[in-house]
C-alpha cells in the first residue's frame, strides 16, 4: 500500500461471528473475465480516492469504463471512491504478459504505476491508457521482462512513461516491484535486475551487470525526478539472489527497503560494505537510505528454509516488517535472539523496530503441521491499535498468548484481518474465505473510519458480508477481484445522539476501544436505545457473554443524562447486567462503559419479560380476609417512589397487592410471606392512595429470611401490601392475609355491661356482633351452643319490667333474659327467665317482668351486622320516697312543677315508667321550677338528691 495520505490497508476481511447493528454491510463490487484478474498493491490520495494497480486478462468492467487485454494479460489501474463505488480503470499492454505490479501518489494526487512488460515492434507495449499510443519496446530480441515507470495526472490521463531495460539483447529480466514519491515529486522504484540501462533518456545510459557478471539478480532502488529523469540509481550486490520487495518513507523522508536474499548481501550501496550471509535457502533484509541514497543502517534475519518478505510499513508507533518463514529462525537481527519455530510449511510473522532499526517484538501465527500463514500489510486504526492483513490454510491460532483464538480455514487460503495493540498483544480477528484460494488482502479507513477492502478471490460461492446477512458472489475467472465496503467499528453511537436501536432478543457485539468519554464518566462509552412494544416489560442488558474488559451498564430515560433508571458493575464477574422498567411507550438510553477508563469488546444480550400484572401499585392485584395467594418477584421492577416505612428501605423489586376490608368491625390483620417464600423477603404495607401512599407498618425477617405484619384498623380502610426483597433479592412467595375481628368488651360473660351502674334506659352504641365469639357454657333451659353474643347484667331494687331491643337486627338474631344468684354468674349459674315474651329462641327484642332485688342477664345475639342494642328497666318502684324539708306543687300539673327545700337541692330528674330519663337539672339551688310542658301525658317518677340523699315521688302529668 502506498500512498502520502497514509490510512489503513486490510483485504477480504470479514468477520467470523454474526455481528448486530453495531456495524454494516455496504456491498462488494467484483471484476473478472474467464482468467486471471487481481490487484498487487493499492494506493490512497488526498480525497481518500483508492486507486489499485494489478494484472487482468480479457475483458474487465470497473464503474463506467471497459478495458481490454490486448495480449495474454495485461496491467490495469482501478479507481474506488472514498465509499469504495467504482470510478474507472485504465489498462496498459501490449503482445505479451504486462503487469501493474505497485502504484503511488504524489502530493498533486498524479499517479505514478510501475510494473514490467515483454514484446517489441508490433507486440510493443502501450503505456498510455488513454486514446493516444506511447509504446515502450524491448531492446532484446529475446522475451524477457523490462520495467516501466508510468505518470498520470490526478484523471487519469497520461503524463510520461520510461522504461529500464537490458540493453545488450541478452535473455534477463529486470523487474520493478514497488514504487513511492517523495513531497518533491521525486519517484524511487525498487527491484531487481542482472543487466540493465536505468537511464530511461534514450539518448544517455547507465548500465551496470549484477555482481556475479549477469549471473544472478541484484536488488536496485532507481531515483527518478518528477519528470521522469534519471537522478541515480543503488545497487544491492550479493554472491546470490537479492531483490528489493516493498519501502516506504520514515517521518524524514529517508527511505526503508525490505526485501530477500541468497548466500550474501552487501546492504550499503556506496563505498561502505554492510554484509549479511543468509542461514539457509532465502534469508530477509531491512535498510534505511538517505533520500541521497546513503547508507544509514542495514540487518538480515533468517532461519534454515525458505523466508519470505511481503511488506515494510513506516507507522506512527514503529517499523513494521510482515512476511513468513519455515524451519527454524532468530527474527531478532540485533544482539537479542527471539527464536521460532514454524509449525507447518510456513507461519507467518510480524516483527516491530523503531526508526533506528532497534528490535521490539515479533508476533508469530502457526497452525498445523501442513499449513501455512503469511502477513502481507499492516496499519494503525483510528483507535491506534494495529490491523494486520494476510491469508491463511488449515487451522491457525491467532492469539499467540496462553489464549487461543483458532479459526480454520474454508478452503486452500483464507484472508484474514487481526487487530492487535502496539506492544503486541492479541485483540480480535476475522476471517473470509471459500473453497478455494483468496489472498492479497489490502484495507483502508474511509473518511467515515468505514473499511475499504480489495484483494483477490478464487473460490465460489463466497459471502462478502461480513456481519448477519448474506452477499453470496462467485468467481467467473481463475482469479477475480473485489472490493468491500463495510463498518467493522461503527463510532457513531459514541454520543446518545448517535445511539443505535436494539430490540428484545438481539444479541449486539461491539467495542468501546474507539469511542470517547461522551457520557461524563472517566471511560469511553457507546449508547443504544430501547423502545417497549405499548405493553410494560423487565429489560435485562447483559454483559455476562463475550465482554473482555470490566465493564459498566447505565441506562437513561433522556439523551440529557440526566435521570438514571438503571445501573450496574460487576454483576458476572467483571462483567456487568443491568435491568429496568419500560412503561411499553418511552425511549430508554443504553451506556456502555468500563470501569475507570477500561475499554473493551463487548458483547450484549437484550431480553425482555413482561412485567407482573401486579407490578405497579396501580394494578395491584385484590386479597381478601383468610385468602392466600402465590405469586413471583423474578418479573417485577423496582418501586422507586415507595416509601420506607419502619426503618424497612424498599431496595429489590416488588409486586402490589390491594386489600379492602368492608366489615366495618375493628379487626387484627396478619399479612404473611412465612409459609412457601423462598428468597430473604420485606413487607410493607400502605393506606392512602396510590399516588400519595400513607405507611401503616413494614417487616423484614419475623420468621427467618421471610417476612411478617401484624396491625388493627376500623374495617373500613383499603391497604396496598408491596412484596419486595431484601437488597435486590427476588424469588416466589406465598402471601396470606388473615383478619380476626375485635369482639366487643362484653363478648364473655364476666366482662357483662353492668347497665344498673350507669343507668337506665341503656344504648350500648355500634356493637360489633359478627366479631362476637362462641359461648363457652349453656344456661338452664337455653342451649347456646354456636351461639356468638353480649353479654348485659342488672339488679333490681323493685319490682318492675324490663326489655332489651336490637335497633338494627342482622343475620341471626336472639334476645334472652335470665336470672342469676348475684352478678358474677357463668352461663351455668343462669336460668331462662320463663314467661312468654321471654323463650329461648331467635328474635330482635324481649321483655320480662322483674322482682325487687334479683338480679338479672341479658344475652344479644345478632351475627349479621353491626347494632345498637337498648336496654331498658324499671328499677324504681311508684310509691314516694320523702324527703324531709322537701316539698313540690301542683300535682298533678300541666305545664310546671315548682320545687323547694330547706337544704339545696344537688339533683333533680324525672324519668317515665320505662326508667327513661326525660328531664334533669343541677342548680343547686333550694328553689327551682320543672318545666314538664312537653311530657306526654301520664305518671312519672321524680327523683331529688339532696345532701346525698334520694327521694322518690309520683308526679302525675295532665
Amino acid at each position: 500500500m502506498k500512498t502520502i495520505t497514509k490510512t489503513v490497508l486490510v483485504a477480504a476481511i470479514f468477520l467470523l461471528g454474526a455481528i448486530a447493528s453495531a456495524q454494516e454491510y455496504y456491498g462488494t463490487t467484483t471484476f473478472g473475465d474467464g482468467s486471471i484478474d487481481f490487484a498487487y498493491r493499492s494506493a490512497m490520495d488526498s480525497q481518500g480516492n483508492v486507486y489499485a494497480a494489478g494484472i487482468y486478462s480479457g475483458t474487465i468492467t470497473i464503474g463506467n469504463s471497459i478495458t481490454w487485454a490486448g495480449g495474454n494479460a495485461d496491467g490495469f489501474l482501478a479507481k474506488y471512491d472514498n465509499d469504495g463505488n467504482p470510478v474507472w480503470v485504465k489498462g496498459f499492454g501490449g503482445g505479451f504478459d504486462d503487469v501493474a505490479t505497485d502504484v503511488a501518489v504524489d502530493a498533486n494526487d498524479n499517479l505514478y504505476i510501475t510494473g514490467y512488460f515483454q514484446g517489441a515492434g508490433s507486440q510493443s507495449f502501450d503505456a498510455d491508457p488513454g486514446p493516444g499510443v506511447y509504446q515502450l519496446s524491448q531492446p532484446s530480441p529475446f522475451l524477457s521482462r523490462d520495467c516501466f515507470i508510468i505518470k498520470l495526472d490526478s484523471n487519469g490521463d497520461f503524463v510520461w512513461a520510461k522504461q529500464v531495460s537490458n540493453p545488450a539483447g541478452a535473455n534477463v529480466n529486470e523487474d520493478s516491484k514497488s514504487i513511492e514519491v517523495d513531497s518533491a515529486g521525486n519517484v524511487y522504484i525498487g527491484g531487481s535486475f542482472v543487466y540493465a540501462d536505468f537511464d530511461p533518456d534514450p539518448n544517455t545510459s547507465f548500465e551496470l551487470f549484477s555482481t556475479n557478471g549477469g549471473s544472478s539478480p541484484d536488488g536496485f532502488l532507481l531515483k527518478l525526478d518528477t519528470d521522469g529523469n534519471f537522478i541515480w540509481v543503488k545497487t544491492l550486490g550479493s554472491t546470490g539472489i537479492v531483490e528489493i520487495v516493498d519501502m516506504e518513507f520514515d517521518a524524514n523522508e529517508d527511505i526503508l527497503i525490505g526485501g530477500r536474499f541468497r548466500n550474501t548481501v552487501d546492504l550499503d550501496p556506496n563505498a561502505g560494505t554492510s554484509t549479511f550471509t543468509s542461514n539457509g535457502g532465502d534469508d530477509l533484509f531491512m535498510a534505511k537510505l538517505s533520500s541521497d541514497g546513503d547508507y544509514i543502517w542495514g540487518q538480515a534475519f533468517g532461519g534454515t528454509g525458505l523466508d519470505v518478505f511481503k511488506s515494510i510499513n513506516n507507522l506512527p508507533s514503529g517499523v513494521y516488517v510482515e512476511g513468513m518463514f519455515s524451519g527454524t529462525v532468530d527474527l531478532d537481527p540485533t544482539a537479542g535472539t527471539n527464536t521460532q519455530v514454524s509449525n507447518g510449511p510456513y507461519d507467518a510473522f510480524l516483527s516491530k523496530f523503531d526508526t533506528n532499526g532497534n528490535y521490539d517484538f515479533s508476533y508469530v501465527l502457526g497452525g498445523e503441521t501442513t499449513d501455512l500463514e503469511h502477513f502481507y500489510d499492516i496499519t494503525e486504526g483510528f483507535n491506534g491499535n494495529l490491523f494486520v492483513t494476510g491469508a491463511f490454510n488449515g487451522t491457525t491460532d491467532f492469539d499467540n498468548s496462553a489464549a487461543e483464538a483458532l479459526t480454520t480455514s474454508n478452503g486452500k487460503t483464507d484472508n484474514f484481518l487481526m487487530e492487535m495493540t502496539t506492544s503486541g498483544e492479541y485483540v480480535n480477528h476475522w476471517t473470509t474465505g471459500g473453497n478455494n484460494s483468496e489472498d492479497f488482502p489490502q484495507v483502508y479507513f474511509n473518511d467515515d473510519n468505514h473499511i475499504l477492502t480489495m484483494g483477490s478471490f478464487r473460490s465460489t460461492s463466497v459471502d462478502f458480508d461480513p456481519f448477519a446477512g448474506e452477499d453470496i458472489i462467485n468467481v467467473v475467472g481463475f482469479y477475480d477481484g473485489y472490493f468491500s465496503h463495510y463498518n467493522l467499528y461503527n463510532n457513531g453511537n459514541d454520543n446518545c445522539g448517535g445511539a443505535i436501536a436494539v430490540a428484545c432478543g438481539d444479541i449486539v457485539t461491539g467495542e468501546t476501544i474507539n469511542d470517547t468519554d461522551s457520557g461524563g464518566n472517566e471511560a469511553n462509552d457507546e449508547f443504544y436505545s430501547y423502545t417497549g412494544n405499548g405493553t410494560p416489560q423487565i429489560i435485562t442488558v447483559s454483559l455476562c457473554n463475550g465482554t473482555d474488559y470490566d465493564s459498566a451498564i447505565r441506562i437513561y430515560d433522556n439523551c440529557d443524562l440526566a435521570n438514571q433508571v438503571g445501573y450496574n458493575d460487576d454483576n458476572c464477574g467483571l462483567q456487568s447486567e443491568a435491568t429496568f422498567y419500560s412503561d411499553g411507550t418511552t425511549t430508554y438510553f443504553i451506556m456502555i462503559e468500563g470501569f475507570g477508563t477500561s475499554a473493551g469488546n463487548f458483547t450484549m444480550e437484550i431480553s425482555c419479560v413482561d412485567t407482573a400484572v401486579n407490578d405497579e401499585c396501580e394494578n395491584a392485584l385484590p386479597i381478601a380476609c383468610g385468602e392466600t395467594v402465590t405469586g413471583t418477584t423474578a418479573n417485577a421492577t423496582f418501586d422507586a417512589s415507595a416509601p420506607a416505612c419502619g426503618g424497612v428501605d424498599i431496595t429489590g423489586p416488588g409486586v402490589w397487592y390491594e386489600f379492602t376490608d368492608n366489615s366495618g368491625l375493628v379487626t387484627d390483620y396478619t399479612i404473611s410471606l412465612c409459609n412457601g417464600t423462598d428468597y430473604d423477603s420485606k413487607l410493607t404495607v400502605y393506606s392512602g392512595t396510590c399516588g400519595a401512599l400513607v405507611c401503616e407498618t413494614a417487616n423484614d425477617d419475623a420468621c427467618g429470611l421471610q417476612s411478617e405484619v401484624s396491625f388493627q384498623s376500623d374495617g373500613n380502610t383499603t391497604y396496598y401490601i408491596l412484596v419486595h426483597g431484601f437488597l435486590n433479592a427476588t424469588g416466589n412467595f406465598t402471601l396470606n392475609v388473615d383478619c380476626t375481628p375485635v369482639p366487643p368488651p362484653n363478648d364473655m360473660i364476666t366482662n357483662a355491661i353492668d347497665v344498673d351502674q350507669i343507668g337506665f334506659p341503656y344504648t350500648d352504641p355500634a356493637v360489633a356482633m359478627p366479631a362476637a365469639t362462641t359461648e363457652n357454657g349453656n344456661p338452664n333451659n337455653c342451649d347456646l351452643t354456636g351461639a356468638n353474643g353480649v353479654w348485659y347484667k342488672f339488679t333490681t331494687n323493685v319490682d318492675g319490667n324490663a326489655d332489651a331491643t336490637i335497633v338494627t337486627p342482622a343475620g341471626a338474631s336472639s334476645v334472652t333474659f335470665y336470672t342469676a344468684a348475684d352478678e358474677n354468674a357463668t352461663e351455668a349459674d343462669l336460668t331462662l327467665v320463663d314467661q312468654n315474651t321471654n323463650q329461648c329462641a331467635p328474635g330482635t327484642s324481649s321483655s320480662i317482668f322483674t322482682l325487687a332485688d334479683q338480679t338479672y342477664y341479658v344475652f344479644v345475639m345478632n351475627t349479621g351486622g353491626i347494632t345498637d342494642i337498648l336496654i331498658n328497666a324499671t328499677v324504681l318502684g311508684v310509691e314516694d320516697n320523702t324527703l324531709d324539708g322537701f316539698s313540690f306543687y301542683p300535682n298533678p300539673t300541666s305545664d310546671v312543677v315548682n320545687l323547694k327545700a330547706t337544704s339545696t337541692i344537688d339533683n333533680v330528674a324525672i324519668y317515665n315508667l320505662l326508667g327513661q330519663r326525660v328531664i334533669e337539672m343541677n342548680n343547686a339551688a333550694n328553689r327551682m321550677e320543672l318545666n314538664v310542658s312537653n311530657l306526654a301525658t301520664g305518671t312519672y317518677i321524680m327523683k331529688v338528691s339532696i345532701g346525698g340523699e334520694i327521694g322518690t315521688y309520683k308526679v302525675i302529668k295532665n
